[in-house]
């Protein structure tokens, strides 16, 4: 009961956040669905492409957020899109280990209780796993992680944890330090509610990586003004980390923005700008 009240009240917490410029994209590019064998099992990615892919393309992977219903599938859309927007890329909605999505798929792995305490080493790493045989297959000339909320605290976990793997990250609407994170949403929650995000969990926060990225790593950020779930101060820490290590970061705070934001149009602009500073 109390994880279903915490469930009940995270999701209308997410949905009171969702932008009125958020909109979903039109299928195109059905694209194709790729298992990659972990560790706890499989993992199901979802691959598009652009129209015309040379022998080195550019990879970008991209992972969804925690919340488990409705079950994912926004990080295929923002794949498929940006294949077509941007040329000579492909792009791989990555589904998270632990979840379902709508077409009834499922990734091995520990779901957690969407709190933050799911971004462990284990996942980090399988992560890491699926980005390394794509980009073997795909032979591409350059990776980009994209991530919104926790699907972002795991791509920063995977560039500070395995540094030089990937030469780009976007995180969006990120809780990137987890440990205050955990306790600004827990200050949130009613007091029936509030053990589930109290105490230690074994989630991989990205400030305490920070150092360890690459510096030749470009970093890029995007977060709402108005975001309640992961307000702008967390993704503002985490750029401060990062410049103090000397890795080229860049934060923008989009005004009136709230937090389920991947699919807005300041997204892929400044997917297309770090693609261009790679290029």
């Amino acid at each position: 009961m109390l994880k279903r009240l915490m469930f009940a009240s995270y999701c209308l917490l997410v949905m009171a956040s969702l932008s009125a410029s958020e909109t979903s994209i039109a299928p195109s590019d059905p694209g194709r669905t790729e298992w990659v064998n972990i560790p706890a099992g499989r993992l199901k990615l979802r691959v598009y492409q652009s129209e015309q892919v040379s022998a080195h393309p550019l990879l970008i992977l991209v992972l969804h957020g925690d919340i488990p219903q409705p079950p994912p599938a926004y990080q295929y859309d923002f794949a498929r899109s940006v294949t077509e927007h941007v040329r000579d890329v492909i792009a791989a909605g990555v589904l998270r280990p632990g979840y379902s999505d709508p077409s009834g798929d499922h990734s091995s792995g520990v779901l957690g209780n969407w709190a933050g305490d799911n971004y462990t080493a284990e996942i980090v790493d399988a992560i890491a796993q699926a980005v390394e045989q794509l980009r073997t297959e795909s032979g591409a000339r350059a990776v980009i992680l994209v991530g919104h909320s926790g699907g972002a605290a795991i791509a920063a976990d995977v560039i500070g944890r395995h540094p030089g793997l990937a030469q780009g990250a976007l995180l969006v609407s990120c809780p990137c330090d987890v440990p205050a994170w955990r306790a600004y949403m827990k200050d949130k929650r009613p007091p029936n509610q509030a053990r589930t995000w109290e105490g230690p969990v074994p989630s991989l926060s990205p400030v305490a990586f920070a150092a360890d990225v690459a510096r030749a790593t470009r970093v890029r950020l995007v977060v709402g003004s108005a975001d309640e779930v992961a307000p702008p101060r967390f993704s503002q820490e985490y750029a401060r980390a990062l410049t103090e290590h000397g890795v080229d970061v860049e934060l923008k705070i989009e005004p009136g923005l709230q937090h389920d934001i991947l699919l807005t149009p300041v997204v892929i602009q400044e997917l297309e700008r770090l693609i261009g500073a790679l290029q």
